[in-house]
């Protein structure tokens, strides 16, 4: 830009413009989106099917199948990283624990004075107020008729409140809140327990008045104040008891903290932690050989605790590792590096995944040949009494559900299931999951309910337009790569 001229600047911008105004066109126009598919997505979306199926396990496969030694030989060199031993290490560790000083720790009067003086704000009792709601709520799908009309139906109640002044009848007639069946009860609510429109509301109100008709992230409130107990200053004597053991426990874990600072540069040298131990009274401990992500007793599963060791050399002292509430110095004592252990030690996994892989291959067989019968006219009944196996059922459910009842996680295998209807109930393909194979067929469908398309029209409409417009800008740009010649300008490249 510092070299680039007056008028090739205002020549970019120029471009720019008629880039953008392009790019808005290419979109605009790729956008047109028809009553039809609106309906036709609607439907698709709220439709439910009902799925007969039979499930082919590879389990069952088991007793048909074997492994021989040439094609144990033949896995195992190709899947050797499978078989991989990660790294282990043992350390030996001294812990500095806070608790162990804290009874030591010397705290006088004239300290729980001097804290409570410096840090009066953490010492008061917070304006809190005993609330009641009404809750009509408005949801994401809802059109702007249909939040006038719940706005309306708010008001409405809040006369009703304003003439018998019984919140708590009215909750469990009218309000659509968790708190209904309890007269609207939220309890004592303090600053930051509620949304930030709810909040302000609520705290201007004094014991016993109602507020009017406030809209909140779920939809339109009437709020009442039972009760209202305003901020207080807590004295030194309700808190003093508190402020000493919270300073005991301070120096407790200065003083730790401390200690295994010395340790850390007292066997910095030396690296013998048994001596430095007995000499200091300091709790030491060994482990076993442990991995990078396994559990350690008396530590837990900790990535630091975990990573300290592991990067430490054969003897070498770790520096100080904090690990909430205690302090904790490491010596690593042996390291077992990473390893593929020889075929003859893992013989029996190798094995195993041997004839599992053979399973599934037999179970694929056996489900695409039935699939080839299904799709050649026999029932899927006749198909799974041929094999001794019974057909079940999914239930219905909808096709952009997470998951298919009684098969597993819906996913790519909605992919599958999209193009079934009644005219052509069975799919091009078995569907796969962790546990098996499965062979469906589409039962029956229930449409969708057409009351509920007026509300949700606008927001499907707007994101086909999206997904639409999207694709159409992505085509035009592939073409125009596809269309464009690169030159390479060397001055520039040399400048």
């Amino acid at each position: 830009l510092n070299r680039m001229s007056a008028e090739q600047f205002e020549q970019m911008q120029r471009e720019n413009l008629i880039l953008t105004k392009l790019v808005t066109l290419v979109r605009l126009n790729g956008g047109k989106i028809s009553e039809d598919e609106v309906l036709e997505t609607f439907r698709f979306e709220n439709e439910r099917i009902n799925l007969a199926f039979l499930k082919i396990l590879p389990d069952s496969f088991k007793g048909q199948v074997t492994v021989n030694e040439i094609e144990e030989k033949e896995y195992y060199q190709k899947h050797e990283e499978e078989f991989r031993i990660p790294a282990s290490v043992q350390v030996q560790y001294l812990v500095f624990r806070p608790s162990d000083f804290e009874g030591k720790a010397q705290v006088s009067p004239d300290d729980v004075k001097r804290t409570y003086d410096s840090q009066k704000e953490r010492f008061k009792t917070p304006r809190r107020v005993k609330a009641r709601e009404i809750l009509i709520k408005v949801g994401p799908e809802d059109s702007s008729d249909k939040i006038d009309e719940k706005r309306k139906k708010a008001e409405e109640i809040l006369e009703k409140v304003k003439k018998t002044k019984d919140v708590a009848s009215l909750a469990k007639q009218y309000s659509e809140s968790e708190t209904a069946s309890k007269g609207g009860d939220m309890g004592w609510i303090q600053k930051g327990a509620v949304d930030e429109l709810l909040q302000t509301a609520l705290f201007s109100l004094k014991a016993g008045e109602i507020s009017g008709v406030v809209k909140g992230m779920e939809g339109f409130y009437i709020l009442k104040a039972d009760e209202v107990t305003e901020e207080k200053q807590k004295s030194l004597d309700e808190v003093k008891d508190q402020i000493f053991q919270a300073l005991k426990r301070d120096k407790g874990k200065a003083e730790a903290s401390r200690r295994a600072d010395d340790a850390f540069y007292a066997l910095f040298r030396s690296r013998d932690l048994e001596t430095y131990a007995k000499e200091k009274a300091v709790p030491i401990k060994t482990t076993g050989f442990f991995k990078e992500d396994d559990e350690i007793p008396e530590i837990g599963r900790n990535p630091l605790f975990a990573s300290s060791a592991f990067s430490l050399k054969t003897g070498e002292i770790s520096p100080v590792v904090s690990i909430p509430p205690n302090f904790y110095l490491l010596k690593l004592l042996d390291k077992k590096e990473s390893r593929i252990p020889p075929l003859e030690d893992v013989k029996e996994e190798v094995k195993r995944k041997g004839v599992a892989i053979k399973c599934d291959e037999k179970a694929r067989q056996v489900a695409d040949d039935l699939l080839k019968q299904v799709q050649g006219g026999k029932s899927l009944k006749e198909v799974a009494q041929e094999k001794g196996a019974q057909v079940d059922q999914t239930g219905f459910f909808t096709r952009t559900a997470g998951a298919i009842p009684k098969i597993g996680p819906g996913g790519e295998l909605m992919n599958i299931l999209s193009p079934l209807t009644e005219k052509n109930p069975v799919p091009k393909e078995v569907l796969r999951t962790k546990d098996g194979y499965f062979l469906v067929r589409l039962l029956a469908v229930e449409p969708a309910e057409q009351t509920k398309f007026v509300s949700a029209k606008q927001n499907i409409e707007r994101r086909l337009v999206t997904q639409k417009q999207d694709g159409f800008f992505r085509d035009w740009l592939e073409q125009l790569r596809s269309r464009a010649k690169i030159d390479k300008n060397k001055d520039i490249l040399k400048g």
